[in-house]
Parts: C-alpha cells; structure tokens; sequence
C-alpha cells in the first residue's frame, strides 16, 4: 500500500507545478490521484491474471518450467506496485526539484 502514498505525493506535486497556486488545485489533484490508483489497480490485477499462466515444478524429467499453470499472484502485483512507488517517488522529487518553487 506505499505506492497509495508515493502516487498521492505525486498528484499533488504535478497539480502544485502545473497550476502554481490557482484555483481549483485541490480538486485537479484528487482527481489526478483517483486517476492514477484506478490506471495502477487495472495494470496489477491484469499483471496477476497473466502471472497465473506461469510455473516452476518438478516433473518427471526434473525441474520443469510450465506454462498456464499455478503461479503465486502476489508476486507479481507486489512487484509492480514497488516500481509504481519508486517511479511516482522519482517523478515527484525530480518536479520537486526542478519545476516547484517552494
């Protein structure tokens, strides 16, 4: 859930460099943030349904890669929404340091 944080930061950095103090800031963020987690959530659920048709098992010739086969879901979604962190967290100190006058 860190990346809920890091996507919040982000919308409210990239509304407070776009709009610079204008009205209506507040709302433009909110919404830029509800964009952002329902893009994240779409991508993670449909990276969990592609990560289901991967596997590694042993077989009858030893270690087996499979295909269409039981993978843990999480692994794959908790990856993703690390790098959703680390990416909103670089965007926002790179608009930060760069674009917002503080």
């Amino acid at each position: 859930m860190t990346y809920l944080v890091c996507l919040a930061y982000l919308a409210s950095t990239i509304s407070a460099s776009v709009l610079r103090g204008k009205k209506g800031e507040k709302l433009i963020s909110v919404l830029l943030f509800l964009a952002l987690f329902i893009l994240v959530v779409f991508i993670s659920s449909k990276i969990s349904n592609i990560a289901d048709a991967v596997s590694l098992g042993m077989g009858t010739n030893g270690l087996e890669l499979k295909l269409f086969e039981n993978f843990n879901e999480a692994g794959a979604s908790i990856i993703f929404e690390l790098g959703c962190s680390a990416a909103a967290f670089a965007a926002s100190a790179y608009l930060l340091e760069k674009k917002v006058d503080i």
